[in-house]
């Protein structure tokens, strides 16, 4: 202790030393300022307002310094101090003092100047002149394709619109880090570091449009290895285009956002001074996070997402985009020489073996990777977690899998598939083409695959089906949407509840799947006042689906017994009766026979919850779905708050925004903001450990910590025949302070639903 004390005394000293030039270049740019006369003179109060900035920087880290010494000493001097409390003493002073030093000695003004955006860009550039400095390291940053540009400091994540930019004042170029194609240098925001657009494949263009994803590291291209990557120092300050996609419901979360075929990039967020750290092997690696976004494998991107606040619990967290929709999930015989089925999830298998690579650089464990997925990203994820491609050189791509509101149904028959797509290649008027077919299919514009695409309008893919097949709504009779994930044998081996059940299966991870008590609450097909309205509305959607025979009453009804399992006064509302209903069928059921499957089948453990977590005051939601989450603009909030559309329950997604803790995008009344916290607390002990029970690392267990049990802690857990009855597994309840465990959650319910296997025909499906 006493060494560390001695260490910082010399720090404070060389920090005084480093001060000193920024003091001095202050004053040049006074001087300068003056020098220049008229039309100057806000420059020139910029620059005094620096100057006294820097002065006063200077005495606090100076003071903070002398503090930090004392406190040490002090420590140093009790011989019963506890060695590790000491070494945590002084990592937060530093953290804290480098902090300091990033956020204030370099606060900067970033240059957005873009030459091809003409003279309002100029002028611009003429106000905050005073702002700019050199590069904060040697050397200058590139994208691919392009000549290197005048070094300046980076725009700030596209989430952030304040006007004028003032929120991009506090993002700073990163030191460079070596990946496998070179140098990559990001931006440092409060205690993160983000690094935005990496590649991790080559652009699905031309040739590599529906064939399986290149790795950009490897691809060759006219004879030059390393084709896919870049010269120089590559620019990681924004993100890159998203994959193509039909308008989303809530419609692009950012002015900025572009599509292009072009977007098989992925993103890094990691905490400043501990990956570092960990990067330099002065600290122990970091547990990686790569998180899958939903949207039904037809919409959403990993740049929607920001995790600096997840990065700073701890965590290297990467997001990503895949290929989506037409262009990822097509399967057609037409496209003989294409990679098949299931690109989307080759994609994500790819960016795996990037981060299994690479992520020690930014101070990841590659052997510690939890793959985290919302909606569709979460049942991609599960199904990856039962596919033989997850395992690559005898090493597991991921160590755990934490599933937040998948859809449970993954798997159609390629056969099958292929025979309902034929609508797609019908609609653009490639199919009367014959032995052409294929060319005509790879001349088609982006615009004309999204047009085209029978993805636009229910059911989707299942050209067969009769009824509209909304997720959020109960099912009709011919209303089942089939999924986009497709058994090819090769990375989709058999449907869920099968792959989940095998014994051989190349994976066996800890697992937790997470359902929301009120799935369908931000976007309801129904709006239901009264029983009478709710008696309508179930008996609109399952009338279609008739009746079933039992011994004691002979046939009854699908919707009156529904209306008689959910009975309206067991709730609050007819709305969340109605509700619930949707998020059993949809979700729940089928969610616990995957979790019931995946326990039995393996040793390792699997946990189960429903959230109903609820928030006191709405939120900007209308842009919220697995597909990301809307900036809380002021059209975003006027539009949440208007009537009608106000969601304060368990709603889809809810879990994400909480858990991110990213109010750059939404806000959180602050009656609310402390329930995020529990939730925080057991999901990132799973990630850390494989199970919730657990310490986060700068704070106290929460309260579910040591009360969330693994499935198979029930006393009646039974796959006897799991087929065809819900196994009776141990299902956490999430209310804001405390986790109930229940081994018979909804089986009444769930065994309804399993009748004429509705809850596997049914369920939301990826």
């Amino acid at each position: 202790a006493k060494r560390e004390s001695l260490a910082l005394a010399t720090e404070r000293e060389s920090l005084a030393a480093e001060t000193a030039p920024e003091l001095q270049r202050a004053r040049a740019i006074v001087s300068e300022a003056a020098q220049a006369g008229a039309g100057k003179t806000q420059a020139l109060e910029g620059a005094e307002s620096f100057t006294k900035q820097m002065s006063g920087v200077e005495k606090q880290l100076k003071g903070d310094l002398t503090g930090f010494e004392a406190r040490g000493t002090q420590h140093a001097g009790n011989e019963d101090a506890d060695d590790q409390a000491a070494d945590d003493l002084y990592r937060k002073a530093i953290r804290d003092l480098m902090g300091k030093l990033r956020n204030d000695l370099d606060f900067v003004k970033p240059d957005t100047h873009d030459p091809a955006a003409g003279k309002e860009d100029d002028k611009e550039e003429g106000q905050d002149w005073y702002m700019k400095r050199p590069p904060l390291t040697p050397g200058r940053p590139s994208r691919p394709g392009k000549k290197h540009a005048a070094p300046a400091a980076p725009p700030a994540d596209d989430g952030e619109e304040e006007e004028g930019g003032s929120a991009e004042r506090h993002e700073l170029w990163t030191d460079p880090v070596t990946i496998d194609c070179g140098l990559v240098r990001g931006v440092r925001r409060g205690g993160a570091r983000i690094f935005r657009g990496i590649r991790y494949a080559m652009a699905a263009t031309g040739a590599r449009r529906w064939a399986d994803p290149e790795d950009a590291h490897s691809a060759i291209e006219g004879g030059v290895p390393m084709a896919g990557c870049f010269s120089g120092t590559f620019d990681a300050s924004r993100y890159g285009p998203v994959c193509p996609q039909a308008e989303s419901r809530g419609g692009a979360i950012s002015k900025y956002e572009t599509q292009s075929e072009d977007c098989l990039h992925l993103n890094v967020f990691a905490p400043q001074v501990e990956a570092e750290e960990a990067a330099a092997g002065m600290a122990p690696l970091l547990p990686v996070i790569v998180f899958l976004h939903g949207g039904g494998n037809t919409e959403g991107a990993g740049s929607r997402y920001d995790m600096a606040q997840v990065a700073e619990r701890g965590f290297i967290a990467i997001t990503l985009n895949y290929r989506l929709g037409a262009l990822g999930f097509l399967v057609s015989d037409a496209l003989a020489s294409g990679g098949g089925p299931n690109l989307g999830l080759k994609d994500i298998l790819l960016a795996l073996a990037w981060v299994k690579r690479n992520v020690r650089g930014f101070g990841g464990d590659a052997s510690r990777v939890t793959l985290v997925g919302h909606g569709s990203g979460a049942a991609n994820a599960i199904a990856l977690s039962a596919s033989p491609r997850a395992v690559q050189d005898g090493e597991k791509l991921f160590a755990g899998v934490l599933a937040l509101s998948p859809g449970p149904r993954f798997g159609q028959l390629r056969s099958k598939a292929a025979e309902a797509q034929k609508v797609f290649s019908a609609n653009v008027g490639c199919a009367e083409e014959g032995d052409h077919e294929e060319t005509c299919l790879r001349a088609l514009s982006v615009g004309q695959v999204l047009a085209a695409s029978p993805l636009r309008s229910a059911p989707w893919w299942d050209a067969t089906a009769e009824g509209p097949a909304d997720e959020n709504d109960l099912p009709t009779s011919g209303g089942r949407r089939a999924g986009l994930l497709v058994i090819d044998g090769d990375v989709v081996t058999a449907e869920s509840w099968v792959a989940m059940g095998k014994r051989d299966r190349a994976l066996h991870v800890p697992m937790m799947l997470t359902a929301m008590a009120a799935e369908p609450d931000a976007r309801p097909a129904h709006r239901v006042h009264n029983a009478a309205q709710y008696a309508a509305a179930v008996r609109s959607r399952l009338g279609s689906l008739g009746s079933f025979w039992t011994a004691t009453r002979g046939d009854v009804s699908f919707a009156d017994e529904a209306l008689a399992q959910y009975p309206v006064e067991r709730f609050s509302t007819p709305q969340l009766a109605l509700e619930a209903m949707v998020t059993d069928v949809r979700h729940v059921c089928g969610m616990k026979r995957i979790a019931g499957m995946a326990a039995s089948s393996g040793p390792e453990p699997v946990f189960m919850g429903v959230n109903f977590l609820r928030l006191s005051e709405p939120v900007a939601f209308l842009g919220l779905s697995s597909s990301g989450i809307a900036a809380a603009t002021e059209e975003n909030v006027m539009r949440a708050v208007a009537p009608g559309h106000k969601s304060t329950q368990a709603f889809h997604g809810l879990d994400v925004m909480l858990w991110m803790a990213d109010e750059s995008r939404y806000k959180l009344a602050p009656v609310d903001a402390d329930k995020a916290r529990n939730l925080q607390s057991a999901f990132d002990a799973f990630v850390r450990t494989g199970s919730p029970e657990g310490y986060g690392q700068f704070g106290p267990p929460s309260e579910y910590s040591f009360s969330w049990k693994p499935v198979k802690d029930s006393p009646n857990f039974d796959v006897t025949d799991p087929l065809n009855f819900p196994v009776n597994i141990d299902v956490a309840t999430i209310g804001h302070e405390e986790i109930n465990m229940s081994y018979n959650f909804n089986d009444e319910q769930c065994a309804f639903w399993a009748r004429d296997a509705m809850d596997r025909n049914f369920a939301a499906s990826a």
